[in-house]
C-alpha cells in the first residue's frame, strides 16, 4: 500500500522559513507545529537562504538531545 505525499506551496514553505528566523525559535518546534520533520525543514530552510543569498541570520539545525543512560536510584536497583 503507497502513500501519497503532501506537497506544499512556495508560499507555504517561505512562511515557515520566516518564521524560523523571525521569531528564533528551534526547527524542531517549528517542525512540529505544522507537522512535518525537522529534516525537511531544514532542507527548505538552506534552499531559502540560498535563495536570497544568506541575507537573514544564520539558524544551525540542533537536533534533539540524546537521551542518556543515567544510573537507577539505589532503591531500584536488583
Amino acid at each position: 500500500m503507497t502513500t501519497l505525499r503532501r506537497k506544499f506551496t512556495q508560499e507555504f514553505n517561505d512562511e515557515l522559513c520566516r518564521e524560523v528566523i523571525s521569531t528564533s525559535k528551534p526547527i524542531e518546534d517549528v517542525a512540529t507545529a505544522y507537522v512535518i520533520g525537522p529534516e525537511t525543514l531544514h532542507l527548505r530552510l538552506n534552499k531559502h537562504r540560498e535563495a536570497n543569498r544568506g541575507t537573514e541570520a544564520a539558524i544551525p539545525f540542533t537536533s534533539p538531545p540524546a537521551q542518556k543512560n543515567l544510573p537507577l536510584p539505589r532503591s531500584t536497583r536488583a
